[in-house]
């Protein structure tokens, strides 16, 4: 990564399959735009426009996780965050934290695992928080995105 000062920048995110895809089919060109700015509230802006106009748009959607994935790791120290998430393996928040690094990183089985494994590890309201985490960053990659259905399977199998 090469953020500011060891730090993310909102741009680095790769496309997903889901975006690449599509391709000239973007429907929120603004939105895009905005986030290559590094305007994550205006990104915000247009993709929740999109969803008031259209509910349950699936761009949007994944847009607003997006968003919500830059907001968490804007201003993340990926050293500091690595370091908590290695000493602390049942800590959530750290495991969360890092997960959204790996996948800003463009690693997503590795953030998929990381949260699969923190489920497995926890319990209760942690498990479920784990699992939530998880579920946002399958809106990340998007449906389409074969990393998902294998991560699915790992999460049903870290569940039951």
């Amino acid at each position: 990564m090469n953020g500011v000062a060891g730090r993310v920048a909102p741009r680095e995110t790769a496309p997903g399959p889901d975006e690449a895809a599509a391709g000239s089919r973007v429907r929120y060109p603004e939105a895009l735009d905005a986030l290559g700015r590094g305007d994550l509230d205006a990104a915000y802006r247009v993709y929740t426009e999109g969803l008031t106009r259209q509910p349950g748009d699936p761009e949007a959607e994944q847009g607003l996780a997006r968003v919500a994935l830059l907001r968490r790791v804007y201003d993340a120290d990926p050293v500091t965050v690595r370091q908590a998430a290695a000493e602390r393996p049942t800590d959530v928040a750290a495991q969360c934290l890092a997960a959204d690094l790996d996948a800003v990183g463009g690693a997503l089985e590795e953030a998929f695992h990381r949260l699969v494994e923190t489920v497995r590890r926890t319990a209760g309201a942690d498990r479920d928080a784990a699992r939530e985490h998880l579920l946002g960053l399958f809106l990340v990659a998007g449906p389409g995105d074969p990393r998902v259905s294998a991560a699915r399977r790992a999460l049903a199998g870290a569940l039951f």
